[in-house]
């Protein structure tokens, strides 16, 4: 059997085509907290970069900025840090 489509209103449509009812999950089951997100980044900084929070703290605060937006994005340029680790980082110097 072969199916063709159907235009209705500029659109097209398979006739006899089944789509499949897709069930999200709940919020919390599927997405992490705000918080639950800061400590997987904390917890993956050292895998992820090779060094640990303190250590990253210690390189931010030697920076000549005290500029929020300044070290973030000094963290990302200068040694390739993404955004959220970087600012996770500030999170706790600020």
């Amino acid at each position: 059997m072969i199916l063709k489509p159907l235009e209705v209103r500029g659109a097209f449509f398979m006739p006899n085509l089944v789509l499949k009812k897709v069930i999200l999950p709940k919020y919390n089951e599927r997405f992490m907290t705000p918080e639950e997100m800061q400590k997987a980044i904390i917890k993956n900084l050292p895998e992820k970069t090779g060094k640990s929070l303190e250590e990253w703290l210690l390189i931010a605060k030697s920076l000549e900025t005290t500029n929020q937006k300044e070290l973030v994005q000094k963290l990302k340029t200068e040694y390739g840090l993404g955004h959220f680790q970087a600012s996770t980082i500030i999170k706790f110097i600020v």
